[in-house]
């Protein structure tokens, strides 16, 4: 439903009561489209995965050779004279 406006001296322009309501689909499409090519999230999702598998693996080393460490800290400050 398109109205025209018809000012002297002037081309008519034309408006329309409800703005752009009827471009609404289109417009949600078009921000699908752009949200779905995002790849940011993707791609920090990624890192924080690997973040978490490497300190997951520095945890397992720290209880397995926490004991060991310990000794050899022990050892050097015993020579040391601690």
């Amino acid at each position: 439903m398109m109205n025209a406006l018809y000012i002297q001296g002037c081309r008519s322009v034309t408006f329309e009561p409800y703005g752009y309501l009827h471009k609404l689909p289109a417009l949600r499409k078009k921000s699908a489209t752009r949200l779905h090519n995002d790849q940011t999230g993707a791609t920090s999702i990624e890192y924080a995965l690997i973040a978490s598998v490497v300190s997951i693996v520095i945890a397992g080393v720290i209880l397995l050779l926490g004991d060991q460490v310990l000794a050899l800290y022990q050892q050097i400050a015993a020579a040391f004279g601690g």
